[in-house]
């Protein structure tokens, strides 16, 4: 998608962009002016999305707020994970509709491929929120945070729209990790040295914080920033222990894998430290013309050129049996992420 949404009215921020990195909790979109500033045309057979969120804490699209930049998309609580999602369907199917439905950005490749009719397959964490095989909605959305760069932390969290539910699993460190990136930023680096100025007072000094509680609970109703901790309430201890077992279940079923050292993860993904290499695609054809491709490795994804598109830098992506002429050339390559790229059989 391009970056070319903006808000219906800036009031003047415009200078401000320039000098300063803002960020947005929620969205305020102006419909006639969205299509205006639309810099690029669709065409009405298509259905677009957007969900732009921009490098230093920057984006068109939102309203500006006071949250702490620090926290911001590296954070598992509703600062990090929520981000605007713009759908614009065909023929102007749904316009100028609010969906208040929880969706997971896991969920954008399961429902682009209902959109397209095609059947998304098991394995996939995300479930399709339209088309044609659209599930039941989300009750809770699922966070994780493990490395930074050159930092590594544990975190996970639980959101279900009101509250937030965050496990922090290395309590001894502190909620701003060193990060060389983040510190270089100016606005960052102003608020670190106000910090160490001892300047920041209340609110403003919560996310400079020497060391984590071993739980966050958050109703962000009445705590959009989520600096106010009520973990320790015994007014909500029920339902805390609601998300404690929701996320176990969810650590269960995904494999979490959080718990292994950086180290024998490597190991897992390369043994002998050797980039491991998919497997070669087969090609089974029948008698009616159509070629299945398949290979062995799992999890492979399967690109092939047909006919005159041969030798170009195009590749489609294979999803079913395609159908060929009797004389008709097709080469197909397979590569899983982390692996290296298969051979070109033809």
């Amino acid at each position: 998608m391009n970056d070319h949404w903006v808000q219906g009215n800036n009031n003047g921020f415009d200078k401000q962009w320039d000098d300063w990195s803002f960020t947005w909790s929620g969205v305020q979109v102006n419909n006639d002016n969205l299509i205006k500033s639309r810099k690029t045309g669709t065409t009405s057979n298509t259905v677009s999305r957007d969900t732009n969120v921009t490098s230093k804490n920057k984006t068109r699209t939102g309203i500006i707020s006071s949250t702490p930049p620090e926290t911001i998309k590296r954070a598992v609580g509703n600062s990090g994970l929520h981000v605007p999602l713009l759908i614009r369907y065909p023929d102007g199917y749904r316009a100028g509709e609010i969906d208040d439905r929880l969706v997971s950005l896991m969920d954008l490749g399961p429902t682009v491929m209902s959109l397209l009719g095609i059947k998304p397959p098991q394995h996939l964490d995300g479930r399709a929120f339209a088309g044609k095989y659209e599930q039941a909605p989300r009750k809770l959305i699922f966070g994780s945070a493990d490395r930074f760069d050159e930092s590594t932390d544990m975190q996970r969290s639980v959101l279900d729209g009101r509250y937030v539910y965050v496990k922090n699993f290395m309590p001894e460190l502190p909620l701003i990790y060193r990060n060389k990136y983040r510190e270089q930023i100016p606005m960052n680096a102003k608020l670190i040295a106000l910090n160490q100025e001892k300047k920041l007072k209340g609110n403003a000094s919560y996310i400079f914080m020497n060391t984590k509680p071993k739980e966050g609970f958050y109703d962000l109703q009445n705590d959009p920033y989520e600096v106010h901790n009520l973990a320790d309430d015994p007014k909500y201890s029920k339902k805390i222990e609601g998300y404690r077992l929701a996320l176990k279940d969810w650590q269960s079923e995904i494999g979490d894998k959080g718990f292994i050292p950086e180290h024998d993860l490597i190991k897992s993904f390369w043994p002998e430290m050797k980039q491991p290499i998919t497997e070669n695609v087969t090609f089974e054809k029948d008698k009616t013309g159509t070629l299945k491709l398949n290979s062995s490795t799992t999890g492979a994804s399967i690109g092939y050129q047909i006919g005159d598109g041969i030798g170009t830098n195009y590749w489609n992506l294979y999803y079913k049996p395609i159908r060929i002429d009797k004389n008709q050339k097709v080469v197909a390559r397979a590569i899983r992420i982390g692996y290296k790229l298969s051979l070109i059989h033809i």
